[in-house]
Order: C-alpha cells, then structure tokens, then sequence
C-alpha cells in the first residue's frame, strides 16, 4: 500500500519537476527576476523526489514515513498548480501585449 502511494507520490514529483527543469522556465525565470525562486523549487521538488524513492524502496508500514508521502503528493499538487496558474498568467500578459499593440502594427504594415 505504501510503496503504490509512494509510487504516485514520485509521478507526480516527476511531472512537476519537468515543468520546473524546462528551458522556457528558466528564460522566464530570468527575465522575470525570479531565478532563484524556481532553482529553490527545483531544489525541494528533488529532494522530494529522492525521499519518495526511498520510501517507495523500504516498503514497510511505517506510520509517519505513510504520513511524508502524503504531504509530499499533496504539495506536490499545489506546485503544479501554482505552475499552471503562474502559465496562464504569462499566456494572458502576452495576449493583451499582442492585443495593445495591435492598433500599431496594423498601422505600419497599412503603410508599406
């Protein structure tokens, strides 16, 4: 029971810890002056990871490692979450950007 609840645990952390590891986190990351925050993200969602793992190895009934492993996917949710949130956002930002500056482009290529 422990290891298949560990066992989700650790895909959820992987899925998160690829969204936080991709190349476009870090060129935003960057640009947005929050580079350190997601290499401390990075960090914990790692060592999330590897306790997971051992957790997922020892495959004993113990009720406090049970306990970890819940949390652990808990938190691991709410990251995601905040992720997606955080996506949506930029999406958007870049979405009225494009909208703003609609009026501008239209007008220079009317010109040419």
């Amino acid at each position: 029971m422990e290891a298949t609840a560990a066992s989700l645990a650790k895909t959820t952390v992987d899925g998160v810890l690829q969204k936080v590891t991709g190349i476009a986190v870090d060129e935003v990351a960057r640009m947005l002056g929050v580079r350190q925050d997601v290499w401390y993200i990075r960090g914990e969602m790692e060592m999330m990871n590897s306790f997971l793992i051992a957790a997922e190895a020892r495959e004993n009934d113990n009720i406090v490692v049970r306990t970890w492993v819940r949390q652990v996917k808990d938190l691991a949710y709410q990251i995601e979450d905040c992720l997606e949130e955080f996506s949506l956002h930029l999406e958007n930002r870049s979405l009225c950007y494009r909208l703003r500056t609609l009026s501008t482009r239209a007008s220079a290529s009317y010109c040419l």
